[in-house]
């Protein structure tokens, strides 16, 4: 019986080394597992390039985009100033012309006939009024004398001035005529493009009636429209990048004037941007993209704005390090461009590789790497 028991009780110690020794052994594996499952979990997150931004070196402005159209500054439309039959049209639309030069002839032959009778009627008062004074200074002697009575010389006197009078009357009848007469003539006002010609030969044209529309295309301007949250950071003299359509090319400007009255129902506000075009030849009418440089910044480092991390009035990015570990790395934002995307920053160096916010699985400690 004794050794049955002592049988038994070897058998139950066995059993309790046996569970002891596979326990121990379930709990390596398990712990040897885990750290397996970690090494491979922080190797295999894998970055694409769309994921990373490499720090770079350069130009970073704050700006507010605008669109428009190219309109010449100095553009009129040429109307007649008399009513006449029109003799010869002299231009055609698209054609350039310089200042004075000839647009049109309009028929004159009844305002030379009135400059022709202006002249005379002014010749004959010219004559009145020099015998009209020969009286005058003859019966002053006279009166002097004792010849003549004085309302005899008073009312040569008065007939003296009225032919003064009437000199000065049909003057201003011929100048006026002679004015009618050279608006016979029709002259560009300055130098420029006849972009409309609305007259033929044989017309009539009267006051009413547009003959020409002439625009100079040396000195731009673009309208364009800013929003009311945005109107207080333009001013004038603030300089302007813009393209137009079709075209790469940057052209600058510069901002002229700033309509300080909201558009009704927009509540935007209308500013005009001047462009010297002497030299681009850019044509009137062409639509066009631009943005107004609030502020800039030259030589700064700069990064994705989407690489970059707020927390708490603070800002941050997480680095890719050489040895592939995601580091997190305080910043400064000194200057955004919202259209392109970058912030210009302090606290990195060029070259530096910021992982995006669209990695939203990665923090710092974790390993990455990139697949080209």
């Amino acid at each position: 019986m004794r050794q049955i028991l002592k049988h038994k009780k070897k058998i139950i110690i066995a059993i309790i080394l046996i569970c002891i020794t596979g326990t121990i052994l379930i709990l390596k594996h398990r712990s040897n597992a885990n750290k397996l499952v970690a090494n491979v979990s922080r190797e295999s997150i894998m970055l694409i390039k769309g994921d990373i931004f490499t720090v770079q070196t350069g130009t970073v402005s704050n700006i507010i985009t605008f669109t428009g159209d190219l309109s010449p500054l100095n553009q009129t439309a040429i109307s007649s100033e008399i009513t006449a039959v029109v003799s010869k049209v002299l231009v055609y639309a698209g054609q350039f012309v310089q200042k004075g030069q000839v647009l049109a002839v309009l028929d004159n032959t009844e305002l030379t006939e009135a400059v022709a009778e202006q002249e005379a009627q002014l010749a004959s008062a010219k004559a009145k009024f020099e015998l009209d004074k020969t009286k005058l200074d003859r019966e002053k002697e006279l009166l002097d004398e004792g010849f003549i009575s004085k309302i005899a010389y008073d009312e040569l006197k008065m007939n003296y001035q009225a032919s003064l009078q009437k000199i000065k009357e049909q003057q201003a009848s011929l100048k006026k005529s002679r004015k009618q007469l050279s608006n016979a003539v029709i002259k560009a006002p300055f130098a420029g493009y006849i972009y409309q010609r609305n007259i033929d030969n044989g017309q009539l044209a009267s006051p009413n009636t547009k003959l020409f529309s002439l625009a100079n295309l040396n000195i731009m301007q673009i309208t364009a429209s800013i929003p009311g949250d945005q109107i207080n950071n333009i001013k004038p003299g603030q300089m302007v990048s813009f393209q137009v359509e079709e075209d790469n090319k940057i052209y600058n400007g510069k901002i002229t004037r700033v309509n300080p009255v909201a558009e009704t129902g927009t509540r935007s506000y209308l500013i005009y941007i001047e462009f010297n075009n002497t030299m681009y030849k850019l044509k009137a009418g062409q639509f066009v993209k631009g943005q107004v440089i609030l502020q800039q910044l030259q030589n700064i480092n700069y990064v994705s704005s989407q690489g970059i991390k707020h927390e708490a009035n603070k800002s941050f990015v997480l680095l890719l390090m050489a040895n592939g570990i995601v580091t997190m790395k305080p910043i400064s934002v000194l200057i955004e461009n919202t259209v392109a995307g970058v912030s210009g920053i302090s606290g990195l160096k060029n070259n530096d590789v910021v992982i995006n916010n669209n990695v939203n699985t990665l923090k710092a400690g974790d390993k990455a790497s990139i697949i080209n």
